[in-house]
């Protein structure tokens, strides 16, 4: 029997993966998701950007990496395939050795130099620091098997027109495309069993990368913010499909 799709590509990758899994279950799509919830979402993974490493390890599923507010993680019962990935660089405040009002600044697309100013005696610029990213590689590791291996970071940023303005609130980070958002497409798409371990894998390029964390704002005064990398992966929530599978890629 000949499967159609339909050319509507949200859609399309919804009809891919139902399609898919139903097989492996011995099911029909129409049986799966009678069975199955199956929706639209964003996961929204996060960690504090450190002087001292050179790579981080960001898991989808929650309780693996220290806890950050605002993500959006799966539930270990869960299955999520991945359409689109995107970078974005945020904030937030830090006193006394704890962070705190995650949800009062922006994510941004690229390290705008007008936001990220911090200027270091010997810490440096912190928007050069923060090119360390843009300039490195992401990939996705499946059953710490490397599905995509070495995708060019710059791909998953944006750097908009103009510059960032706090006054009025205008951030110039968004096109009118998946592109011009920075969301790079993950074709074959990839189907995380959140069971399993999983990862995105953001490595730095080589560079000087002191201010990295935006701690230093003018010579050697603390700013009071700290930077949070944080990984968007686009793409399809399927709720409590464990024990159907392992973690696998297919060309959906």
């Amino acid at each position: 029997m000949n499967t159609f799709f339909t050319p509507d590509i949200a859609r399309g990758t919804y009809d891919r993966i139902v399609t898919l899994l139903a097989g492996q279950m011995g099911l029909s799509p129409d049986q799966f998701v009678a069975q199955y919830k199956v929706m639209p979402s964003v996961l929204k993974l996060a960690q504090y950007l450190n002087t001292g490493l050179s790579s981080y390890s960001l898991s989808p599923r929650k309780g693996v990496d220290p806890a950050i507010p605002n993500t959006n993680l799966l539930d270990q019962n869960d299955f999520f395939g991945i359409s689109g990935m995107s970078l974005r660089i945020g904030r937030a405040a830090y006193a006394s050795s704890v962070y705190s009002n995650h949800g009062n600044y922006p994510l941004l697309t690229y390290p705008d130099p007008s936001y990220f100013s911090g200027n270091g005696t010997t810490a440096g610029l912190e928007y050069t620091s923060l090119q360390c990213l843009v300039n490195g590689t992401t990939g996705i590791t499946v059953n710490n098997d490397a599905m995509v291996d070495g995708i060019v970071s710059q791909e998953l940023f944006y750097q908009p027109e103009g510059t960032y303005v706090a006054s009025p609130l205008e951030f110039p980070q968004f096109g009118g495309t998946d592109g011009q958002r920075g969301v790079f497409d993950i074709t074959p798409q990839i189907i995380l069993d959140a069971s399993a371990d999983n990862a995105i894998v953001v490595n730095l390029a080589n560079g000087a990368k002191a201010n990295i964390d935006g701690a230093v704002s003018t010579g050697t005064t603390d700013s009071g913010l700290r930077n949070i990398l944080y990984v968007l992966l686009y793409g399809w929530k399927i709720k409590n499909l464990a024990g159907a599978g392992n973690a696998m890629c297919g060309k959906v």
